[in-house]
């Protein structure tokens, strides 16, 4: 027995390919972590500018903010391609920054050889998201 919550980041990305243009990028998980460890599963759906839109994921969250002060997503998805591609990102928690860093989630876009296509910038909206996201806590 555990603990899930739903969590949703929005932001913007960048590819390598074409680095003046930002493309919007959101998912939105079900994050399921046991009591112990700190090591949760994710699923969701995610929007990725021109990668996908509404594509499921799956992934894992490392969730250690108070020990570790870290928070590490990593997510995979298929793209409208039919290839393979990935996000990865960590919230590295310090506590006399704690809302901007709580909050905000620096990750790289990979393709499935793990060559980084690209970077994106997430965040939790806290007036849009906040309510949401605290009461979706649930015993799991």
């Amino acid at each position: 027995m555990g603990y899930a919550f739903d969590e949703t980041m929005s932001g913007t990305m960048t590819l390598a390919a074409d680095p003046a243009t930002r493309h919007p990028i959101e998912f939105r998980a079900n994050v399921r972590v046991p009591w112990i460890g700190g090591h949760g599963t994710m699923t969701g759906t995610i929007d990725a500018g021109p990668l996908v839109k509404g594509a499921p994921f799956d992934g894992k969250m490392i969730l250690r903010p108070f020990l570790g002060r870290v928070i590490r997503y990593e997510l995979s998805f298929v793209g409208r391609d039919g290839k393979r591609y990935a996000l990865a990102g960590q919230k590295d928690i310090r506590w006399l920054d704690a809302r901007r860093t709580w909050t905000e989630l620096p990750a790289e876009l990979t393709d499935e050889s793990g060559q980084v296509l690209g970077t994106a910038e997430l965040r939790m909206n806290i007036a849009r998201d906040w309510l949401a996201f605290g009461s979706s806590f649930r015993v799991a």
